[in-house]
């Protein structure tokens, strides 16, 4: 399967990667766990910053389309990655590490 794009939420609280269903459903991925969000009235968008991210696995979530959202970025990818975000410049890194 090629890539896909979307908009992607990094939550450093959630253990494992979300897909909206919906989403999910549109590019034939497998569905395996279906829940029901939760959020905050206020939401950050990643900027697009072009990165890749390959998870072998993922939560699918209901509603997440409706936020403008395709995913969130769970510790399960995270625990692979370098975040760095630079307050003052309104800047993110996000890096893959070995």
């Amino acid at each position: 399967m090629e890539g896909v794009e979307g908009q992607a939420l990094i939550d450093t609280g959630a253990t494992m990667t979300s897909v909206d269903v919906g989403f999910a459903t549109r590019v034939k991925l497998p569905v395996v766990n279906i829940g029901t969000m939760g959020s905050t009235t206020e939401l950050r968008l990643v900027p697009e910053w072009g990165k890749i991210i390959t998870a072998p696995r993922a939560f699918g979530a209901l509603g997440l389309g409706q936020l403008g959202l395709t995913a969130l970025i769970g510790r399960d990818i995270l625990r692979h990655c370098e975040l760095f975000y630079d307050g003052p410049n309104g800047v993110c890194t996000l890096s893959h590490i070995e």
